[in-house]
């Protein structure tokens, strides 16, 4: 009566949870097509308030080069601390903004309000040989401009500059996906939920080969578990992500076997310890940069996934693979897919209770964690993913 109780609380939690975290609505998950989820929380596009004085147009110039000069000295060593005593002005701010009833005088950038008394905004000062009295409220754009159309928006309070940024932000190339891509992005979740509806489990992933969209990997929660004395064993660990992963993994060792090496060692995982030692030790004493030694750090399988996804490097695993999810990664499976250098990840519900790793808007996204060595592109079918910013 007991197992029988808890069998039933625990699929009435599964199917509570199934209730708030989206379940497997089609048409409100899949009516539109991915949205893109950049690494870093977005922010809302609005004016900041900030100062500038008013000098002659032909003493700008010099002005103007004085002052950067005076920040590029005070800036090349500068630790946190000494950066905010100085008070750089934002990379994204222009220092000039013209006057266009005034020919003869513009305007030049001082500081954010707050700034007055730092470093920078006293040098200004005192090159343009102004005070505080002359100063002049104005407004600049509250963070750094992510496209042409904010840039228009940002220029109606004061000149910006649309900077370059780094890899996965919003105007970057891993950004960008046509309309034909999004189609089959669209259609590969539906089939995702699909084959999830017709399995028992509330999670399900597919790792596909963007080249060929072939499945190469699938996977669900809780796979592989079993039932033992009538109470379902489940571990923390088999999450559907990692299990995928790991099929890949055996799946690259079944295929493309480096049978011996040139020293006649099998790298079969089941050979003996004894045998495994001496080989480690033996490698020990030759120089790890010797040509024998990079010869054998390249297996088979990767010069064989080398050929098939058209990369020239070494690839590792899930190089060059997406993966589609039927709900949001976890911290442990975003940072497992991190580490088996997956391309993009597709994922048709987002994580209502904050855990997932890659869309919260209020803590660091993994995929924007920059020390990292490897970094992914996020898409997003959820509503509650649709951007806030500008396009």
């Amino acid at each position: 009566a007991f197992l029988s109780l808890a069998r039933a609380w625990s699929l009435r939690v599964v199917a509570e949870r199934r209730t708030h975290m989206g379940g497997w609505d089609e048409d409100k998950n899949l009516r539109l097509p991915p949205f893109f989820v950049p690494p870093r929380v977005p922010i809302a596009l609005s004016k900041q308030n900030a100062f500038c004085v008013r000098i002659p147009k032909r003493t700008c110039s010099r002005a103007v080069k004085e002052v950067s000069s005076f920040e590029r000295d005070a800036m090349a060593s500068a630790d946190e601390e000494t950066r905010e005593a100085f008070g750089p002005p934002p990379k994204h701010v222009r220092r000039v903004k013209p006057i266009p009833e005034d020919t003869e005088s513009v305007l030049l950038f001082v500081g954010m309000r707050g700034d007055e008394e730092k470093g920078y905004a006293r040098r200004v000062l005192e090159v343009t040989k102004t005070s505080k009295e002359d100063l002049l409220e104005c407004f600049v754009s509250n963070r750094q401009v992510l496209s042409k159309k904010e840039l228009e928006r940002a220029n109606e309070w004061w000149p910006s500059v649309l900077l370059t940024t780094g890899k996965g932000e919003l105007n970057s190339n891993e950004a960008n996906m046509d309309e034909e891509e999004r189609k089959k992005a669209t259609e590969r979740a539906r089939t995702l939920l699909a084959k999830a509806e017709g399995k028992d489990g509330e999670r399900y992933c597919e790792i596909v080969n963007p080249k060929t969209n072939d499945v190469v990997a699938c996977a669900r929660n809780g796979e592989g578990e079993c039932e033992r004395g009538g109470v379902m064993r489940y571990l923390p660990t088999r999450h559907c992500a990692m299990m995928a992963i790991e099929k890949v993994a055996k799946l690259d060792l079944e295929l493309f076997p480096d049978a011996y090496d040139s020293k006649g060692y099998s790298n079969n995982t089941n050979a003996s310890s004894e045998t495994t030692a001496a080989a480690a030790e033996e490698e020990d004493e030759e120089d790890l940069n010797s040509p024998e030694a990079k010869k054998r750090r390249k297996s088979v399988a990767a010069k064989v996934m080398a050929e098939s996804i058209g990369i020239p490097d070494k690839p590792y695993l899930c190089t060059g693979y997406d993966i589609y999810m039927t709900h949001e990664p976890c911290l442990m499976c975003a940072m497992a897919l991190t580490h088996s250098r997956i391309k993009r990840i597709f994922y048709v519900n987002k994580d209502k209770n904050g855990k997932g790793a890659l869309s919260s808007k209020t803590r660091k996204r993994l995929h924007g964690v920059r020390t990292l060595n490897h970094h992914f592109a996020v898409w997003s079918f959820d509503d509650d993913d649709r951007p806030v910013l500008d396009d």
